[in-house]
């Protein structure tokens, strides 16, 4: 039984209207089209159980490949409602007998192009053991229409199953023993990269590649993440091998609505679109009321695609799931890097482009709430015209948002924790990130964790000396009417002078006196109209807003109090110039 967080499908925060009406468009259209498919149901045509003893890998096995062999290249699917365990793992030197075995389903040459391509080289098949596809549609297909009416079931993933590090049975180094967990990483592994013969992954519950009209609804996906028994590390942090509810591969007219994916190895949902190009066409996911949670690396990881939306979602969690599973790392979180509620990272040559978050959250995740990173040089291009409305952002021990990426925008969001916002390749006034209508404080919204990060991050400088709610470095950088309220850390923070602009913006500073410091706020490169400046403290004490490079722009900022003193020195009305 996992021990992440569970919730019912039923509790789900009402959608907002307009993007109801947004969505149900998309949804009614394919529902009068899907009349047209073959429908299909789990049970009755395919021989799944459902509850929660049997195993129902071969179940769901067989109608990836019923749907994959369609004329019409598509079908709905109903899962009735129950719990499905899922999950299968064979010695390498078993799979070409599980692969004869399955001829009345798929031809052998149509199977194995669908494992290399999900493995994309032959070596993870040579791996002490090899998770098997449990539903899985390759783009040999050609894909067209897939529904998946899930009806509340969970598809729960096998307890006990290995994940990490391995020795294989062969082609291992010399003295070591097959079967025996190894860390596997670019420093250790005698080759100078990760041998893939030496990751074990747990497996994908579905995964669709290069298709289009797709929609998944009401539908539970459990990885049993603590009971993983885990092998050493692989890959460059923590262990980067496939453990993933949804992943969604190359696809187009995606609609994902109603499931929780929660307590996976590595993601939650991955979606990706390799080697898209800027002059492409849209590939539009649409996520509605989506939980993913307590996943080892991410809740959502954004590796390629034009034209993502996700409304009323959670992306909470990650990297909180204690493995008890007996193997190595036991007792301890399953986490690895970057742990984040969604990474937006373009991959393969691809581009992360197009974007709406909508009545998100990004609570508690081990990394950062939400992260940017891009490998271009010296410009990113990439990476863009993102936007978070209404979004409520929450590091209690990592940063809310680290981000270096161009064309991002917030509307109306909270910010609980610090904020990074990193110096950025080839910013200009109009790529940079606009903050409108936000809160920034450094109170947890959790009354059972009132944990709350201040942004003391050596790797950046910083201590708790000089730690600060917003870490602006980014050059053109625009708040517009925000709030800024520090209590036990300074408020805003600039090393460099880029030019940025504070409009209209009130700063509070509520210091507790808890660190000792000389200033609360380090202003450079800033454009100040009409900020106010004020304080509510209880301590004894006199500290600085540090003002350099500033222009103060008309009339209407002010400092407001005699302990933090513009420059040391001025209060009450901040002279133009």
């Amino acid at each position: 039984m996992s021990n992440g967080r569970t919730r019912s499908l039923s509790r789900r925060t009402v959608l907002a209207a307009g993007a109801l009406a947004s969505v149900a468009g998309v949804l009614t259209s394919r529902e009068a089209h899907a009349q047209t498919w073959p429908e299909l149901d789990l049970r009755r045509d395919f021989g799944a159980v459902g509850d929660g003893v049997a195993d129902d890998t071969p179940a769901f096995q067989r109608a990836a490949w019923a749907i994959s062999r369609t004329p019409e290249k598509g079908a709905v699917l109903t899962i009735p409602s129950g719990t499905y365990r899922v999950g299968q793992q064979l010695p390498a030197d078993e799979l070409d007998d599980w692969i004869d075995a399955q001829a009345p389903y798929i031809d052998e040459a149509d199977l194995r192009a669908d494992m290399y391509e999900s493995f994309r080289v032959s070596s993870p098949m040579r791996a002490w053991r090899v998770a098997l596809p449990i539903f899985h549609i390759g783009s040999r297909v050609g894909l067209q229409h897939l529904e998946i009416r899930g009806n509340g079931a969970t598809m729960r993933l096998t307890e006990g199953l290995l994940f990490g590090g391995y020795v294989p049975a062969i082609d291992h180094g010399e003295g070591e023993v097959p079967g025996t967990p190894r860390d596997e990483t670019r420093a250790s592994s005698p080759t100078g990269f990760e041998r893939l013969s030496y990751g074990v992954e747990a497996g994908r519950m579905i995964q669709v590649y290069g298709g289009r009209n797709i929609a998944i609804s009401d539908l539970i996906l459990d990885g049993s993440s603590d009971t993983l028994k885990l092998g050493g590390k692989w890959g460059d942090t923590g262990r980067q091998l496939k453990a993933t509810g949804l992943r969604l591969m190359s696809n187009t007219d995606v609609t994902i609505t109603n499931v929780e994916t929660r307590n996976h190895g590595l993601d939650g949902i991955t979606i990706a679109y390799p080697q898209a190009q800027h002059s492409d066409p849209v590939t539009p996911h649409t996520l509605v009321n989506v939980v993913s949670e307590y996943n080892g690396r991410q809740a959502l990881s954004w590796t390629g695609g034009r034209g993502l939306k996700a409304v009323n979602c959670e992306f909470n969690h990650t990297g909180r799931v204690v493995n008890t599973g007996g193997g190595e790392g036991d007792g301890q979180p399953l986490a690895s890097l970057p742990g984040a509620g969604i990474d937006i990272e373009p991959e393969s040559g691809g581009l992360c482009l197009d974007a709406t978050f909508v009545n998100c959250t990004f609570y508690n995740n081990w990394g950062a709430g939400m992260v940017t990173t891009s490998h271009e040089r010296p410009v990113v291009t990439n990476i863009g015209n993102i936007s978070f409305t209404r979004c409520h952002f929450w590091g209690s021990d990592n940063w809310t948002i680290y981000s270096w990426g161009p064309t991002m925008s917030y509307r109306n969001c909270a910010f609980h924790g610090s904020v990074a916002l990193r110096p950025g390749r080839g910013l200009n006034a109009d790529t940079a990130h606009q903050f409108l209508h936000c809160t920034f404080d450094d109170v947890s919204p959790d009354p059972s964790n009132q944990a709350v990060y201040i942004g003391d991050d050596p790797n950046l400088g910083y201590t708790a000396a000089n730690s600060h709610l917003v870490n602006a470095e980014m050059p053109y950088l625009n708040l517009d009417h925000c709030t800024v309220r520090a209590r036990g850390l300074g408020s805003i923070f600039s090393t460099n002078s880029s030019p940025r602009t504070l409009t209209n913006c009130t700063v509070h500073h509520d210091f507790d006196g808890s660190v000792e410091r000389s200033s609360l706020a380090t202003l450079r490169g800033w454009s100040i109209r009409r900020a106010k400046f004020h304080e509510n403290i209880s301590t004894a004490g006199s500290w600085q807003i540090v003002a350099e490079d500033v222009t103060v722009l008309g009339t209407g900022t002010r400092v407001e109090g005699g302990q933090v003193l513009w420059n040391g020195e001025l209060s009450g009305a901040i002279p133009a110039g």
